[in-house]
């Protein structure tokens, strides 16, 4: 019998997020989206040996971003009622029902999806995989709504399943695949993952006539990922528990096979290369990219994952700079030394960061940086360190982020030995907090050190401010943050201060007036005001501002 299945990609933004997008018609938070790789290269991969009778792939992503777009006319009575209707559109009832949980924020809009799925179509089984599904696998079959969890990659595991549901037989021991019965019979400390696939050539083409590629096409634009897996034991990271520590590579001709077919059929204007260890086989890369710059185009190349100090050189950096790539993230993580070697693991040449950077600089590329603070036993010292660090670099932007205890990292094992984290609530974590506290910060002291850092490395002191780059300055602010947060009178006036320097003073005071209007119609903007109102001084002088 040839099977329906349906597949199910969540939106990234938490659920409270998208109720106010829903009920409030909030536009004050960007549905941000990516093409869901894993689902098309599994599908892929699993249609060269299972005859799939129907399939169809709900992707809430897509349909947040049409909503936030306006571009979809109905009236929904509340968020559950919005999930629910995607769920209607399905013209088949489904044997499986599968839903990638890839990230801690889709947590519990994930969870009100499932049970939607359960409502319409009791007989189905849900099954759940992803990064944050792997390792909350037990917590998640607690749920009586979800049937089975896929721990690690799903290629091999979810086309066994299908087989076996195909057979009708329940009575199957499948290496990674969990459910209630086995979730009790196993060892809970050494849980096991499921199969890799070590030959990434053996995925054909993937399967993109599964998403709506023309809607990518014209909105967040393509993705391809070149290698799996990761050999670096940072503490914070948990992909690991996924992809594993054996970096796998498809080769070349996959590659540029892949890009090749976005940019003919699908004409992508943009590709992202979303690899979590780019370049780190130099050869195979510097022979990949050569290859895909016949055939090229002008699509825009992105590199959305930080690149790793370890792995980037002077001439990974011009072949990135050579196939269009114009911005890159540099994953530093920490300034201060001890954090570095001793708490994150991550053993970051410190002085070779500032030298990428530098080189970035100089061959024009866009340049911005991560850092964590907050992780277990890290002093206020340190934090310091990190601080003067990130203040001493000359990029576009620094990403200031809360160490978290994201399940299946080391440094989950590292908060339990300090804090109680068995409460987290995930659908606040894109909001930058943390509600649990620490022997060593308070998680309000923690918010504020962040925000404040953030406000003034990023606005009031920014980069490209200071060294007069004042069109990147704008650029940045609006493509950064007015973008997705309008309402950010902060980075308005910035941008007021730069198109002053630029002696646009037009088109300025249109800026200081927008400031006023915000201020007066929006509490997120008055309340930004009202907190840095004095470093604002334009905005209360009564003389020109000339």
């Amino acid at each position: 019998m040839a099977i329906n299945i349906v597949l199910i990609n969540p939106s990234s933004m938490p659920y409270g997020e998208q109720r106010a997008m829903i009920e409030e018609k909030s536009i004050l938070r960007y549905p941000t989206f990516s093409m869901p790789l894993g689902f098309v290269e599994m599908v892929s991969y699993i249609r060269k040996s299972i005859k799939v009778k129907n399939i169809k792939l709900i992707d809430y992503g897509v349909a947040l971003h049409r909503v936030y777009d306006g571009l979809n006319d109905n009236e929904f009575k509340n968020i559950d009622d919005f999930l629910a209707s995607e769920i209607e559109q399905c013209d088949f009832v489904p044997d499986i029902v599968g839903l990638s949980l890839m990230f801690s924020s889709s947590y519990k809009a994930s969870i009100k999806i499932i049970e939607a799925t359960k409502r319409k179509w009791p007989k189905s089984i849900s099954v759940l995989g992803g990064n944050q599904a792997t390792n909350t696998y037990k917590e998640l079959l607690n749920d009586s709504h979800i049937d089975y969890v896929v721990r690690g990659e799903g290629e091999i595991a979810f086309g066994k399943l299908i087989k076996q549901v195909e057979a009708k037989d329940k009575n199957f021991d499948i290496t990674g695949v969990y459910d209630k019965n086995k979730l009790k019979k196993k060892d809970p400390t050494s849980p096991e993952s499921a199969e890799m696939l070590m030959d990434l050539s053996e995925i054909p083409l993937p399967a993109y006539d599964i998403i709506d590629m023309n809607y990518y096409s014209k909105t967040a634009g393509g993705s391809v990922m070149w290698t799996r897996g990761c050999p670096y034991p940072c503490t914070f990271c948990a992909t690991t528990t996924v992809h594993g520590r054996k970096l796998r590579h498809k080769n070349v001709d996959q590659c540029v096979s892949e890009i090749e077919t976005q940019i003919d059929q699908f004409a992508m204007p943009t590709i992202a290369i979303e690899d979590d260890l780019l370049g780190a086989k130099k050869s195979v890369f510097l022979d990949t990219i050569h290859k895909v710059m016949p055939i090229k185009k002008n699509v825009i190349f992105r590199v959305p994952q930080g690149l790793s100090v370890a792995v980037m050189d002077e001439e990974r950096i011009d072949a990135l700079k050579k196939l269009g790539v114009s911005d890159g993230a540099v994953a530093i993580e920490t300034g201060s030394e001890y954090v570095n070697r001793n708490i994150m693991k991550k053993n970051v040449d410190l002085d070779k960061a500032k030298k990428i950077l530098s080189y970035m600089r100089q061959v024009g590329f866009g340049v911005t940086t991560n850092f964590i603070l907050g992780s277990p036993h890290e002093t206020d010292s340190m934090r310091d360190e990190t601080i003067r660090y990130l203040k001493s670099i000359d990029v576009d932007w620094v990403y200031i982020f809360h160490a978290l205890p994201l399940p299946g990292s080391e440094m989950f094992s590292m908060f339990e030995k300090v804090t109680d984290i068995r409460a987290i609530d995930w659908d606040s974590i894109r909001l930058g907090k943390r509600d649990f506290e620490t022997d060593n910060i308070g998680s309000k002291d923690l918010e504020q050190l962040i925000y404040e850092t953030n406000i003034d490395v990023n606005f009031f002191n920014n980069s490209n401010y200071r060294h007069g780059r004042y069109e990147k300055a704008i650029k940045i602010f609006n493509e950064f943050i007015l973008k997705t947060f309008p309402y950010h009178i902060v980075a308005r006036y910035m941008v007021a201060l730069s198109l002053k320097k630029l002696g646009k003073y037009l088109e300025a005071e249109k800026q200081f007036c927008e400031i006023t209007r915000w201020v007066d119609t929006d509490t997120e903007s008055a309340n930004l005001y009202a907190r840095y109102k004095k470093r604002m001084p334009e905005l209360n002088d009564p003389t020109p501002r000339k």
